[in-house]
């Protein structure tokens, strides 16, 4: 990744790709498996920080720093709430 970008979280997806934040540039990678970007997208609606990402296996959870997760579908990309 660029020096000029900070990422932060990353996650395994259930097709054995991954995902990667970047903390203030707004943009989600999608990388294969062997890290190579496969995809770029904007950042998840309502997140304006990513700073960590996990999932149960259906939802994605995003950290922004707070104490407030933000839930994704991970089939669809869209938010699901919070916690």
């Amino acid at each position: 990744m660029p020096k000029s970008v900070f990422g932060e979280g990353i996650c395994s997806l259930h097709n054995g790709n991954f995902m990667r934040l970047t903390w203030r540039e707004n943009i989600v990678d999608v990388l294969d498996s062997n890290l190579k970007v496969i995809e770029t997208m904007p950042m998840f609606k309502d997140v304006k920080e990513g700073w960590g990402i996990t999932r149960d296996g259906k939802t994605l959870y995003i950290s922004n720093g707070s104490s407030t997760l933000t839930k994704i579908n991970s089939e669809t990309f869209e938010n699901e709430g919070t916690v």
